[in-house]
């Protein structure tokens, strides 16, 4: 019986050899369509005659093997403001005190910064001296506001000088690369005059919203303590441009319900703001009134 003949022996395997270049570009088309089969996703599988399959989606990955880039522990706990994105910083306000975090590993912004372990950017330094009494009582912390690379925020226990006499102050850091958190500018509480009286002064009611030219924020009056008015500011340089009566901030049923609550929206070329008492308002960028919905009175 004859031995069959044996077949010559190849480097390859039997086929059309096929280029380097072909072979790289299936491996990272395999690599993709693995990596999308552990997120979910559906996958499709070309068999030797050329027909596409596609596969069903693999399930979900359960919420333990999906990690996170980074955690860090920082100041933003329970107590601190809604934290706010400004470029690829994590922004947040604690109420006497602005953090922020990079996106990329929760590090503080600038390599440079001393304590390079602290996510508080402002007040550090020389602008520490900024507070009046650090053992004051803070109020609840309100959210900041972004536009652009700049933040603003009402900190409490805050003030730039002695005469000004109030018990926070809205500030506006420079949060671009060249300037690393810089302090732009900080204003206080406007005054404002009720009938003949002389200026009074004010606090702040709410959090500040702002663009590249305005910044509003409600503030309320001191004496009496109940009355509402909406404060421009100039978001270059902290100048106060106008200020509006809004109303009483007591509700039909004699309670204030939204102290330090009250925020106004900005649009383009207008501004809304509802005093959460039972009065909305709405104005154009320069303070003229555009309509008022008054409080509504019960019939007797």
């Amino acid at each position: 019986m004859a031995r069959p003949a044996h077949l010559p022996r190849t480097n390859h395997p039997i086929g059309p050899r096929r280029p380097r270049a072909a072979l790289l570009a299936a491996a990272c088309l395999s690599a993709v369509c693995l990596s999308a089969s552990a997120l979910g996703g559906a996958t499709e599988t070309t068999t030797g005659n050329g027909t596409t399959i596609e596969n069903a989606p693999s399930p979900a990955p359960t919420p333990a093997a999906v990690k996170s880039r980074w955690q860090q522990i920082t100041g933003l706990d329970a107590e601190a403001a809604e934290p706010m994105l400004c470029g690829n910083l994590f922004v947040w306000n604690s109420g006497r005190g602005i953090h922020a975090v990079r996106l990329s590993d929760g590090r503080p912004p600038w390599k440079d910064a001393p304590n390079a372990t602290d996510s508080l950017i402002f007040p550090r330094g020389v602008s520490a001296r900024m507070l009046r009494d650090s053992r004051a009582a803070a109020q609840t912390p309100l959210p900041a506001a972004v536009a652009g690379a700049r933040v603003f925020a009402v900190l409490d226990g805050l003030s730039a000088r002695d005469e000004f006499n109030a018990d926070a102050a809205l500030v506006c850091l420079d949060m671009s690369s060249a300037a690393e958190g810089r302090l732009a500018w900080i204003a206080p509480p406007p005054l404002v005059i009720q009938g003949d009286g002389p200026p009074q002064p004010t606090s702040f009611d709410g959090p500040p919203t702002a663009d590249a030219q305005l910044v509003v924020c409600v503030v309320r009056s001191r004496v009496p303590s109940d009355w509402l008015y909406l404060a421009a500011f100039d978001a270059r340089d902290g100048r106060p441009i106008w200020t509006r009566p809004l109303g009483s901030a007591i509700a039909t049923d004699g309670i204030d319900h939204a102290a330090r609550r009250r925020t106004a929206r900005l649009q383009e070329d207008r501004i809304g703001v509802d005093t959460l008492a039972g009065t909305v308002a709405s104005f154009r960028r320069d303070g003229r009134p555009m309509a008022t919905a008054p409080p509504h009175q019960e019939k007797p």
